[in-house]
């Protein structure tokens, strides 16, 4: 299947979708625009000029593996392998792509096969090559991965403002796992499910993890804090906070936050206090 798969993509058919500019270009030029867009990051692109490239010259095994990379970060994962197994065919004993082939494997969440493909290209090579250190690398990662996997799942949730069922996978990899650097992301989940004094718990332990070991996130613990107690109508306490993380902000390098939008916030909260204090 793999094999026809790999006929299938360095056929003539493979490149009729082309513009018929790029079509008509020469094998180097295909495989330095294929290069551009790979250093862009431009995937889709890139595969399209190295399977056209390949098209022209299916003996240049290396250009398949490029295209092979291409299409593991477009998500083509059978298409990948069918590239780097036309590699491997005639390179048996190539260190590399029996790692690239973990690499494959792992992004697809199949870790077992891909400590396989790890523990091979150890095989093939000296402790002290770049493949080694990569591939013991990636055999640290399917150990950890169901950990990884449930992380990556639930900030996916988070993203989808799927609350419910992030608030479950986030509370188990807090309080089970001892993710601490989560706890941000728990207040917030737990806020937006109206879970109040578990999302202020939440911010405490994200506070007290930024001040042991992340202080260039200060500014965003203290302005989800001021968020939360503004949602509580707590409208003081949140200008206390908005102005702790306008401080933090100009004392760290913050990665999140801008001075204009805290001044925006504790002006909305002062509104909020002037107007209760007119209904009085």
């Amino acid at each position: 299947m793999l094999l026809e798969l790999w006929k299938k993509l360095t056929s003539g058919k493979a490149v009729r979708a082309l513009d018929q500019g790029e079509a008509s270009n020469g094998f180097a030029a295909l495989v330095a625009a294929g290069d551009r867009a790979r250093d862009a990051r431009e995937w889709s692109v890139a595969a399209r000029c190295y399977r056209a490239a390949v098209s022209q010259r299916p003996s240049a095994l290396g250009i398949a593996v490029q295209l092979g990379h291409a299409l593991k970060e477009s998500a083509q994962y059978a298409e990948a392998e069918a590239c780097y197994r036309s590699f491997l065919a005639a390179n048996p004993r190539d260190a590399d792509i029996h790692l690239q082939f973990g690499h494959l494997f792992l992004r697809q969440r199949q870790a077992e096969e891909a400590r396989r493909w790890y523990e091979q290209a150890l095989q093939l090579v000296g402790p002290n090559d770049f493949v080694a250190s990569e591939a013991e690398t990636g055999i640290k990662h399917c150990a950890n991965a169901p950990l990884l996997y449930a992380r990556a799942r639930a900030l996916t949730l988070t993203d989808a403002k799927r609350f419910g069922e992030a608030y479950e996978l986030l509370s188990n990899l807090v309080m089970d796992e001892g993710q601490e650097d989560l706890t941000g992301i728990l207040g917030n989940v737990c806020k937006e499910l109206g879970r109040f004094s578990e999302a202020q718990t939440n911010y405490g332990r994200y506070e007290g993890f930024a001040q042991a070991n992340r202080p260039e996130l200060l500014a965003d613990v203290f302005t989800q804090q001021g968020h939360l107690l503004k949602i509580r109508r707590e409208y003081v306490a949140a200008i206390g906070c908005f102005a702790k993380a306008k401080a933090a902000l100009s004392s760290s390098r913050a990665v999140h936050g801008s001075a204009e939008d805290l001044e925006k916030e504790m002006r909305l909260c002062l509104a909020q206090i002037t107007t209760a204090i007119e209904l009085r």
